[in-house]
């Protein structure tokens, strides 16, 4: 949790350069966030695995913030992608929040001519995580042939089944 907020100044002032007061607000809005205090006070259900969550994603954004700025050196992509994939043993795919912004960006900022050295970064970044996330996920399917199936289950019916929320799927889109 502290660390995050070395990180939290660290991205705003490296994403917006010319305004550091924004780096230092962000910094302090952080650090004195009552949901992030919770967490790490232990005040929460799950906390330990929320921070470390927040913690590991904000750790891959911060690595691809100094992958754009630096002139993509590929270092930063895979340390990215290590972070995205500590991120997923944590919370399964939300893991990749950044890989979807990090895929939006590429097509905003390079639509008319995305270069392949920028989707080469990317994948490497995936393939990365992916070395991270995927040997656990082949030993639990292994150990656990029946609880995994179970939780593979569980977790294709969130893109087809309503969890408690009313309306139909395009209901947060509305």
């Amino acid at each position: 949790g502290t660390l995050l907020v070395w990180l939290t100044y660290d991205i705003c002032r490296k994403w917006m350069p010319t305004r550091p007061e924004t780096a230092y607000i962000s910094a302090l809005l952080t650090t004195c966030s009552f949901y992030s205090l919770e967490l790490v006070s232990g005040l929460k259900s799950l906390e330990h695995n929320d921070i470390a969550f927040v913690f590991y994603t904000t750790c891959a954004l911060w690595a691809w913030i100094r992958y754009v700025q630096v002139g993509q050196k590929t270092k930063w992509a895979v340390l990215s992608g290590l972070f995205m994939g500590l991120a997923i043993l944590n919370k399964w795919l939300t893991g990749y929040f950044v890989a979807g912004g990090w895929g939006i960006y590429l097509l905003l900022t390079y639509c008319r001519q995305i270069q392949l050295k920028h989707v080469l970064d990317f994948t490497l970044a995936v393939i990365a995580s992916m070395i991270v996330f995927v040997p656990w996920q082949l030993y639990i399917s292994h150990a656990f042939p029946v609880e995994s199936a179970i939780e593979y289950q569980h977790n294709a019916e969130h893109f087809t089944k309503d969890f408690g929320h009313p309306g139909n799927v395009w209901t947060h889109f509305m």
